[in-house]
């Protein structure tokens, strides 16, 4: 099945982003792991997932999702995920996700979860 979803890395100041472009699914989830699974084995323990442009979750994406937040826990990491639009924080909301403050972080955008980690980087944006 051909997708049109990217995933692209990058640092910004010293916090590691991956941003998520269309699906985050069965189709995609190993390339959101691979993402998030190298910034980890780098030592990096918050991460922050930009999902404003995420168009359809669906139980693979949160399957990535929940792989993240175990691999982050680890490591006493948290993950951030910014500006969720409605049908996927509704989804997130029923799976329990709004449960997991200890290591997921919502934030309304990317420069608000990187004030809140305390990165200059979020200056620089």
């Amino acid at each position: 099945m051909e997708t049109r979803t990217s995933i692209t890395t990058n640092i910004n100041g010293n916090t590691p982003l991956v941003k998520v472009c269309g699906d985050l699914d069965y189709f995609t989830e190993d390339k959101f792991r691979n993402a998030v699974k190298s910034f980890m084995d780098k030592g990096c323990k918050d991460i922050i997932i930009d999902m404003s442009e995420v168009t359809f979750m669906d139980s693979g994406g949160m399957a990535a999702l929940v792989y993240a937040i175990k691999l982050l826990s680890v490591q006493q990491g948290r993950l951030w995920l910014a500006d969720c639009n409605d049908r996927v924080m509704h989804k997130m909301q029923i799976a329990g996700f709004l449960h997991l403050a200890d290591t997921v972080n919502f934030t309304v955008t990317v420069d608000t979860a990187l004030s809140a980690i305390g990165d200059p980087g979020s200056k620089k944006r």
